[in-house]
């Protein structure tokens, strides 16, 4: 070995000795974030809901119409679009911890000058290999922040059905909201031409004003006035069913359905660790956070010196019917430490530092935001409910007001006014009970959507990379 050489692998030696007591990080592992925020929530049913939460309305064409959702929907197959990006991004990383070979081959003929039948062949083969030796579990580092993002993007999809699920559900509520209000201004109108006719069969006998009879025909007037914004509503709605089903609008049509669901028992919440567990925006979150993580540990062995292997071989001939005579090969080492740049690499370290606190607290914040989700939707039905009970116990005492109120302008005792105030508050109510119970029902689907559901995970997809790398 010559003086020079000897030198050389000195210096590596050193450089080795020098950095291998170096620890690069420590990942953070899933089992030291702690999740537990409270022990319990303030409200819980005693029965389970499935997990497909829509089947609990009991409702054949809702269900079907989540099914085709979770099939046809164009922002989810974008999801899946995205999915197939991270695989191939995991797979481009990962590749790197793996030698990378390539052949060459080469052939060549050459004829002498003119007037002579002289020729030359030449063939040529060849192969390279290059390898980085992971000393500081960069290369590892960075497949799993891959493989990490990936599984990250995997539950932004389930979350992304979730809310499509959600979505659906509430479309549907509201165009049977509509179809049901439909239903009762026609019933309105017919009651109105009935107090209408009664009025005008009282002016004919001189026992009621011209003033009471157009303030009936104004009644009925206003009655028919809704009825158009209310039919274009629900064709809006149907349109925005057909995109969120990846059809064109107005492709789609509903069956007409005389009721809304009944809202099913109050489920058991259970704990807050469980449903954080059934979250997908919680776990992506999560993933995300470790991803990060691992992304720190890649930018903390760039501060370390890098050790590359390369080697080649090859061989020619000048006789494209020999086989190779010429043989060649060689093996070659390099080692690459930064020794000057300025700080860049340190303040590589740092921002990506910075990365890894950002997501840390955003995951904590989204914890608390799930635990509020479920606690808001808790109280918005309760709510709800003792709203929906006062407005029922008005429409009670309405009706019997405007019954009273009715015989009393028969019998001449009382003018129109107080007739006509009282089927305008009746009428009134009776559209605001049919908001009111589908509101309840939003309310339930908040509470659904709050406590997660493992049905997600079982999304199916030809994506898929088995377990984390190692």
């Amino acid at each position: 070995m010559t003086t020079t050489s000897k030198h050389a692998a000195l210096l590596f030696l050193a450089l080795l000795l020098a950095t291998a007591g170096c620890a690069t990080h420590k990942p953070m592992s899933a089992d030291e974030l702690d999740s537990a925020v409270v022990e319990g929530f303030s409200q819980s049913g005693s029965v389970t809901a499935p997990d497909r939460w829509w089947k609990a309305f009991g409702n054949t064409e809702l269900e079907l119409l989540i099914e085709e959702a979770l099939s046809d929907n164009l922002d989810l197959q974008q999801a899946w679009a995205r999915l197939r990006q991270a695989q191939a991004l995991y797979r481009i990383t990962d590749s790197n911890r793996f030698p990378q070979v390539d052949a060459g081959a080469s052939a060549s003929r050459t004829r002498n000058s003119e007037g002579q039948q002289k020729t030359s062949d030449s063939l040529s083969l060849s192969a390279s290999a290059s390898y980085e030796v992971d000393l500081w579990g960069k290369i590892s580092a960075a497949s799993r922040a891959d493989w990490l993002s990936y599984s990250a993007t995997r539950k932004d999809i389930e979350a992304t059905a979730l809310e499509l699920t959600s979505t659906i559900a509430q479309t549907w509520l509201s165009i049977v909201e509509q179809e049901l209000t439909l239903a009762l201004l026609n019933e309105q109108l017919q009651v109105n031409g009935e107090y209408l006719r009664l009025v005008e069969l009282r002016f004919a006998q001189g026992e009621a004003s011209a003033v009471e009879v157009f303030q009936q025909r104004l009644q009925q007037a206003s009655t028919q006035g809704r009825i158009p914004a209310s039919e274009a509503n629900l064709k809006v709605l149907h349109n925005r069913l057909a995109v969120l089903l990846g059809k064109t609008p107005g492709s789609v049509e509903t069956s007409e359905t005389e009721s809304l669901p009944e809202v099913p028992e109050l489920p058991d919440t259970g704990i807050p660790a469980d449903v954080l567990g059934k979250r997908p925006d919680v776990r992506a979150a999560e993933l995300s956070l470790l991803s990060a993580d691992q992304d720190l540990a890649v930018t903390k062995g760039d501060l370390y010196p890098t050790l590359s292997l390369s080697a080649s071989a090859g061989g020619n001939s000048t006789d494209f019917s020999e086989g190779i005579e010429n043989w060649f090969g060689n093996l070659t080492t390099n080692l690459l430490a930064p020794i000057f740049d300025h700080g860049s690499r340190k303040a590589n370290v740092e921002r990506n530092e910075a990365v890894v606190e950002e997501k840390l607290l955003s995951w904590k914040q989204l914890l608390l935001t799930a635990v509020q989700d479920v606690e808001d939707a808790l109280a918005n039905e309760d709510g709800q409910r003792r709203t929906l009970a006062e407005i029922r116990n008005q429409i009670e005492l309405a009706e019997k007001t405007l019954e009273r109120a009715r015989r009393s302008y028969v019998n001449g005792l009382s003018t129109y006014l107080d007739v006509l105030t009282s089927l305008q508050s009746l009428q009134g109510l009776q559209l605001e009970e049919i908001s009111a119970r589908k509101q309840l029902l939003v309310y339930r689907i908040d509470l659904y959507l709050a406590l997660g559901g493992d049905w997600t995970s079982e999304l199916s997809s030809s994506v898929a990379l088995g377990g984390e790398p190692q």
